[in-house]
């Protein structure tokens, strides 16, 4: 069974009701247009739950518009959150938790070096930074 992946509309509902958070930090990727239009947000990101007793913090809420995947939009915005994480929050791991079905999720983790701790509905991984 495919579980159900909210669309643009619904993510960008729940950015907006995070956006007072202090306990996060969110990160837009833009449509590139001409000057008279205003941009439109194609891609996001987040990073959540930051410890800095632990050194640590959760990615979440990777997102494209659907008609820009497969454009890159993704791995940009992994790795601008990982190196925030990084050179900003001076963090030593991210973490982050994702659905058994999302496949291109799980395929473009792992891409970047993230190492699957445990799954069983969900998946967890962690990056060492």
């Amino acid at each position: 069974m495919i579980s159900k992946i909210a669309n643009i509309e619904e993510h960008l509902l729940f950015i907006n009701s995070e956006l007072n958070n202090s306990n996060s930090t969110w990160f837009a990727y833009f449509e590139k247009i001409d000057s008279i239009q205003l941009p439109r947000i194609i891609g996001c990101s987040s990073l959540y739950n930051y410890s800095a007793n632990s050194s640590s913090v959760s990615l979440g809420r990777l997102m494209v518009d659907p008609s820009f995947t497969s454009l890159g939009i993704a791995s940009k915005l992994i790795k601008y959150s990982v190196d925030y994480a990084k050179n900003k929050l001076n963090c030593k791991t991210i973490n982050l938790i994702v659905k058994n079905s999302n496949h291109r999720a799980i395929k473009i983790y792992e891409r970047f070096g993230f190492e699957l701790l445990e799954s069983d509905e969900s998946r967890k991984y962690i990056l060492k930074i």
